[in-house]
């Protein structure tokens, strides 16, 4: 722990020293969780000098549990985060003023992990099964969800809350027959059941900013999505170079971080962000997101989907966003939102 603690150090503080010369701005990502090999793109912008290049000291925060980083947000202490597209909407039916302005990823990575030896490999098969669920992760809210796409309802699985490890240990040793994971933790022995394979279409990982941050530091959001999304795509073109700059860090393993770019190859591979670009997001898929948020908050949401999210501050051209845009209702957005 204190030999990562130093080399965390040390690279930031190496990243810091080759932004100064251009005289960067500072701008603080919070990622959620302890350093991992998911976090691989994020310190290969670092390490590459992409946010340096685009003007930017970026900082990174690793706060402990999955959507502690979208309270670090809230709060004020960090510029950007990744968070749930169901997560953020929430936040924002509690009067949170946050704007997501990327999607990473356009599947929604969720997915039912079980034994090779005792294979789920239908969403109708999960009937009358015990899946272990993360104690606080948004995929046990929405799974409800994802079982009515196969006509089952809630009570036809037996749910087991755990935590990471415990979730680990339980599917190992057959006390449970599936847990829900996401397809870029794929392992030896494990078979994985998609969502999006199977009808889920809400949007998960996003990047999202404070509404003050975009008033404020328009231009620091865009050079932000544009170095970030710009790191995303040379890591999906290239993941065995991208995990070695990745390793050069010391906090993440080349073979790890390349394993992990390696699985989420298939969230970005669709024709939509092959058509606009990384990060696009769409209302009507936004707009599903939003009444799931609805239906899981049991509360009237006042706002609609345009109010959640924006695709101005992209790097796409802009006759691209004109055309879901141009199809949006008018809802008396700011254009803050549009």
């Amino acid at each position: 722990m204190l030999r990562r603690a130093i080399a965390l150090l040390a690279f930031l503080a190496g990243s810091t020293a080759i932004a100064s010369a251009a005289n960067p701005a500072a701008f603080t990502l919070a990622l959620d969780g302890p350093v991992a090999a998911a976090h691989a793109p994020y310190l290969h912008a670092i390490a590459s000098g992409a946010f340096a290049s685009a003007g930017l000291a970026v900082s990174i925060r690793y706060p402990e549990g999955r959507g502690a980083a979208l309270g670090i947000l809230i709060s004020g202490g960090a510029d950007a985060c990744v968070a749930d597209a169901a997560a953020i909407i929430a936040a924002r039916a509690g009067r949170t003023k946050i704007t997501i302005v990327a999607s990473i990823g356009d599947l929604h990575p969720a997915c039912v992990v079980s034994r090779a030896e005792a294979a789920i490999t239908t969403p109708a098969s999960l009937a009358g099964r015990r899946v272990a669920v993360g104690l606080l992760d948004a995929d046990r809210l929405l799974f409800p969800l994802f079982l009515a796409g196969a006509g089952l309802h809630a009570e036809d699985v037996t749910p087991v809350p755990l935590d990471e490890a415990g979730r680990e240990a339980a599917l190992a040793a057959g006390t449970v027959d599936a847990a829900l994971d996401r397809v870029e933790n794929d392992r030896p022995g494990i078979v994985i059941l998609p969502w999006a394979e199977h009808g889920f279409t809400l949007y998960g990982p996003c990047l999202a900013v404070r509404d003050e941050m975009l008033r404020a530091r328009p231009s620091a959001v865009r050079a932000f999505l544009k170095a970030t999304l710009t790191t995303w795509e040379a890591c999906l073109r290239d993941p065995t170079a991208a995990a070695q700059s990745t390793a050069a860090s010391g906090l993440v393993t080349r073979e790890a971080a390349e394993a992990w770019l390696e699985a989420a190859r298939y969230r970005f591979d669709t024709e939509t962000y092959r058509k606009k670009g990384l990060g696009w997001i769409d209302r009507v898929r936004m707009t599903a997101t939003l009444e799931a948020v609805r239906g899981m908050l049991g509360q009237p949401v006042t706002f609609s989907a345009a109010d959640t999210f924006s695709t101005a501050y992209l790097p796409v051209p802009a006759i691209l966003r004109k055309v879901d845009e141009a199809a949006a209702p008018a809802t008396g957005t700011t254009p803050l939102q549009r």
